[in-house]
């Protein structure tokens, strides 16, 4: 799904603005919302440790 989205929008089949919306909400159900808060996590973690 994300690669099918970025290529169509770097070849223009995709309007970038208006269906980056949709692409992020399509993503984030399935479980991009929850890999996006581990790494979130990771990230807080290691600004701790620095």
């Amino acid at each position: 799904m994300q690669d099918t989205y970025l290529i169509k929008a770097v070849i223009g089949e995709e309007n970038k603005n208006s269906n980056f919306d949709t692409f992020k909400a399509q993503w984030l159900k399935p479980g991009g919302q929850a890999l996006t808060d581990e790494v979130n996590q990771v990230n807080a973690a290691r600004s701790i440790q620095n």
